[in-house]
This record gives C-alpha cells, sequence and structure tokens, in this order.
C-alpha cells in the first residue's frame, strides 16, 4: 500500500479558512463515508475541470493569435498590390488605405473582445 499523509490547519480568525472548514464540517456523511473520501473527489474534480479549461484556454488563445498573424500578414499583402498597380489618385489611394485599416482595426478589436483584453 502506497500511501501519502498531508496535514492541514485553518486559521479560523480568517474569513476564507473559517468558511473552507465549516464547509468541510457539513459534508455527507451518508454519501461519503469519511472526510477523506470527499477531499479527494473534490480535489480530483477540481483537477480536472481546471484542466479542461486550461486546454480551452490554450486552444482559444492559439486560434486569436493565428487569427491576428493573418489578418496583418493579408493587410500588408493587400497594401503592397496597391502599390504594385497603376496608381490611382493620391485621393482615391488615401481612401482605399484608410478602408484597410477600419477594416484591420474592426477586425483585431473584434479578436481582443473574444479574449477579453
Amino acid at each position: 500500500m502506497n500511501i501519502e499523509r498531508l496535514g492541514i490547519r485553518f486559521n479560523l480568525d480568517k474569513e476564507k479558512d473559517r468558511m473552507a472548514f465549516e464547509f468541510l464540517q457539513g459534508y455527507d456523511k451518508e454519501r461519503y463515508k469519511s472526510l477523506n473520501k470527499f477531499l479527494i473527489e473534490i480535489i480530483s474534480e477540481y483537477a480536472e475541470n481546471y484542466n479542461i479549461e486550461k486546454e480551452q484556454s490554450d486552444f482559444l488563445e492559439r486560434v486569436i493569435s493565428t487569427i491576428r498573424q493573418e489578418l496583418k500578414s493579408n493587410a500588408s499583402l493587400t497594401l503592397a498590390s496597391l502599390f504594385s498597380q497603376p496608381q490611382p489618385s493620391v485621393q482615391q489611394a488615401v481612401i482605399e488605405e484608410s478602408k484597410l485599416d477600419e477594416n484591420a482595426a474592426t477586425s483585431l478589436d473584434f479578436i481582443n473582445g473574444l479574449c477579453g483584453k
């Protein structure tokens, strides 16, 4: 049998410690035959949910990063293509560039809103 022991102390003068202690005192004794089993289940569920949330967060960050990179590279490609074509009037070029800037800014605002930044 491979058993590890862990001790825990609660400072009842601190609100969070007292709340945790009181929560543990009220565990369902009919469902869980021991406080140890109750704690193991709570910690296991928390760890599982934490890992799932971390994976989802990492995935979302990769998606957002990829979209940002594509938006930036496409914006610069579009600008480059504007300059490689026969030049329209200066006024027309300024209008086209401002439209691209507005579209890129709107897209980046949308992406930033997705990740809460």
